[in-house]
């Protein structure tokens, strides 16, 4: 459970043409967490920088549209979600299971973020058993 008295920050982010947009709710802030690269197929042909938040925690505003697309593979259970105007990658977020309401959004989405100066870790994701 997050520490009610952490502190919270808010980001924006968006595809390339804007047609997917959102805002994330985080804590710690970006600039205190640890991001994520990972060596799987997916992750590795999409460029991903992954920040973990909880799926409540982000609101996508593109209701008036169906931009947003997701795309599933293996085990079926980790939509890929981009958008179909652009084909920007979004975020990857888990059905339940094990990895409950976790959504990793792609930090290069996010507005004003300069990814160069954030920590990042590679994580082995060819060898996990995502089952």
């Amino acid at each position: 459970m997050p520490d009610p008295t952490a502190t919270q920050a808010t980001y924006d982010g968006s595809c390339h043409c804007g047609q997917v947009a959102f805002t994330m709710k985080l804590s710690p802030p970006i600039e205190e967490q640890t991001l994520k690269t990972c060596n799987c197929s997916i992750c590795s042909i999409n460029g991903y920088v992954l920040v973990y938040a909880q799926q409540s925690n982000v609101a996508f505003h593109d209701s008036e549209n169906d931009a947003r697309k997701e795309y599933r593979f293996g085990t079926m259970n980790f939509p890929h979600g981009f958008c179909s105007n652009c084909g920007s990658s979004m975020y990857a977020r888990a059905d339940g299971g094990k990895y409950g309401d976790i959504i990793a959004i792609n930090a290069r989405t996010l507005k004003g973020i300069d990814i160069s100066t954030l920590k990042i870790e590679q994580v082995d994701g060819k060898n996990v058993e995502l089952s």
